[in-house]
This record gives C-alpha cells, structure tokens and sequence, in this order.
C-alpha cells in the first residue's frame, strides 16, 4: 500500500486499522491539501481494543474502531473547511474540525 501522508508503519495510531480506510484518508489528505496546502490532519484514535473502547466517553460497544474500520481525526484550521472535505469524501459519520 504506497500511503503519501500517513505511515501505518511508524504511526502507531495507524496500526490495524483498514487498508480502505487509510487510502480513503490519505486520498481525502490529498485532495484537501490542493486547495488549502497548510491542512494538516491529526489521528487522535485508531483501532481499539475492547478494554480501551469501553473507557472511552461516547464509546459504543460495538464501535467500528474494533474492527479498525475507523479513525478520529482533527483537522486544525478552519472548521467549515474541514467539514465539507470530510462530508463530501463522506469519510466518517463525525468528524472533528477544529479552529486554532
């Protein structure tokens, strides 16, 4: 899998999760940062394991991060940016955007 903006190998918070999902991120990156080069995004949560889900505030039980199927992701900046990129790729059911 040839990634340009995240490393699965070096980033722990990339281990285990989905192959579709971290191209499906690193396509949303690229995309992204033609229109606005600063973007930075910011993985905050990876895959999960049950014992870690299940401390989490808002976790659900059968969360998809158990089966690596998602990611929580800040993107510092403009929120209202951020937002349309994650919608319009439809990356995930909530996303955080966050403005500095």
């Amino acid at each position: 899998m040839d990634l340009k903006y995240f490393n699965p190998t070096t980033d722990p918070l990339m281990v285990g999760v989905d192959s579709s999902v971290m191209m499906t991120l690193d396509s949303a990156h690229e995309v992204s940062s033609r229109i606005m080069p600063s973007i930075k995004y910011v993985i905050t949560s990876g895959k999960r394991t049950i014992g870690g889900n299940s401390v989490l505030k808002g976790a659900v039980p059968d969360s998809a991060h158990l089966l690596g199927l998602a990611l929580d992701l800040l993107i510092p900046g403009n929120a209202e940016f951020a937002a349309i990129i994650l919608s319009a790729l439809n990356l995930s059911r909530q996303a955080t955007a966050q403005n500095f």
